[in-house]
């Protein structure tokens, strides 16, 4: 699996071989990778959304909106909470949202939050269910 912010996305659909045709989107873009480079997925994380090009097709997942704090890190944040998304065994729209959830977080706020800080601050937004 590959993941990748917006610009790495754009240079490395630029750099193929046969790069995709315009007008090109970032899901055009994913869809190119993940077949240039036969991966198992390919997955671009941003501010809006993340997006993932699998075996199965492409999934999008919007972002929490948060105001930014933050310029890096939270591709960190996100590639973490995917991973504990996906070896989870979690379908991907979960798991992208996981990692959404994680990145958003960290912009927000500078810190890396727990499962139950986590939980609490989505809750508060309104994007889960109480944990009571």
């Amino acid at each position: 699996m590959l993941s990748v912010n917006p610009t790495e996305l754009r240079a490395l659909a630029a750099a193929l071989p046969a790069p995709p045709a315009p007008p090109v989107d970032d899901e055009d873009r994913v869809v190119a990778v993940r077949e240039a480079f036969d991966a198992a997925a390919v997955v671009k994380h941003g501010k809006q959304a993340a997006l993932a090009a699998t075996g199965e097709g492409v999934v999008r997942v919007e972002n929490p909106t948060v105001d930014a704090q933050r310029q890096v890190g939270g591709g960190d944040r996100f590639d973490g909470g995917l991973a504990v998304g996906l070896g989870a065994g979690w379908d991907w729209p979960v798991a992208l949202a996981c990692g959404n959830a994680c990145a958003s977080y960290y912009v927000a706020t500078s810190e890396t939050a727990s499962a139950a800080t986590l939980r609490t601050w989505l809750a508060d937004r309104g994007l889960v269910g109480n944990a009571d």
